[in-house]
Parts: structure tokens; sequence; C-alpha cells
């Protein structure tokens, strides 16, 4: 039997509408693959120094509002030195000193964003895109992968090809099924 699809969620600790709208997203997807979805402690909620959650991850978000907090530094650095796909978003507001610094990591495209339902439609095409570049890897099967072809197609971020990244090069070498464009739009 697959396993869940593990995603962990960095987020400023004012962010708490920013991460309801990761999970109602994931909640939207076409899967029957479980999640397990783990986040960055709020203040007064136990603080785990064990950073395990965020080095099995396959999915890594990390969503910047006002402060860049602790332990958000270390889940990012967990995060990268796992291998675990990044998607950066920021909260168009004030930042703190550190919450500046935070933005200008290297090799990590931040995508800005105003107000939740923003934040909505750009994770939906970015979870849309990392989930089809690693589908075999996360163990979806072809149904699911139907399903998540048909989404995308319908995101205007993501029809005929248009916001694709670098990042799900060296796919190409794993097993897999590749279905031609033309035999894709027939069996629609």
């Amino acid at each position: 039997m697959p396993r869940p699809i593990r995603l962990f969620v960095s987020s400023s600790p004012e962010l708490q509408p920013e991460r309801e709208v990761v999970g109602q997203i994931v909640a939207e997807l076409p899967l029957t693959l479980g999640w397990q979805i783990g986040h960055t402690p709020q203040p007064g909620e136990g603080r785990s120094e064990d950073l395990s959650r965020t080095a099995s991850c396959d999915l890594y978000v990390v969503i910047l509002g006002h402060d860049f907090a602790a332990p958000m530094g270390a889940e990012l650095r967990q995060a990268r030195s796992a291998g675990c796909a990044l998607m950066a978003y920021r909260k168009r507001c004030t930042r703190s000193p550190s919450s500046q610094d935070a933005t200008r990591r290297p090799n990590l495209e931040w995508r800005t964003f105003p107000e939740p339902n923003v934040l909505r439609t750009l994770l939906r095409q970015d979870l849309l895109r990392a989930l089809l570049l690693r589908a075999s890897r996360l163990g979806l099967d072809m149904g699911e992968l139907e399903r998540l072809l048909k989404l995308a197609e319908e995101e205007p971020g993501l029809r005929q090809g248009h916001g694709t990244d670098e990042a799900g090069r060296g796919e190409a070498g794993r097993s897999g099924v590749i279905l031609g464009r033309e035999i894709w739009e027939q069996e629609r």
C-alpha cells in the first residue's frame, strides 16, 4: 500500500488564515492517497527540536509574513538538505529584519501574494505542478494522474505546458508512462 504524501508547511505565526488555505487546497485535490501535513508550531504550542518531519517530507511550503520566526529557518535548511520540493510564498506586508533577510536567501524563488485568495491560486498551481512532476515517486496511480492532468488543463497558469519549472528535470530517467497529447485528447 502506498504511503501518504508528506507535506510540511513553515509559516509565520500570524498567518493562520493562510495555513487554513493549504489544508483546504489539499482536501480539494482528487487523490485517493492520504496526506500527512505538518506545520511550524504556533506560539504557545510545544516546540519540538525534532526536525525529522521536515526531513522526510515530499513537499515543503514556506509562507512568510511579518516575521521569519524560529524554527522556520531550521525547517527550511532541513527541507533543502533533504531535497524536498520547495514552494515559497511571501505575503505583501511590512517585514521584520529576519523576514527581510529570509526574502534574500539564494536559490529560493518567492511568489508574492496580497491576501489568502491569491495564495490559494498560486499554491494550487504549484501543488499541481509538483504532484505531476513527482507522480511516480509519490505512487500516484493512472486514475489520479489523469484527474490531476485534467485539473492542470483547467488552471490558467498551467495550460499547454506553461508554468513548467526546472525542478522537474531529471525525471526522464525514471520509469513511467508517457501519454502523447493526441492520445490524451482523444481519450478525454
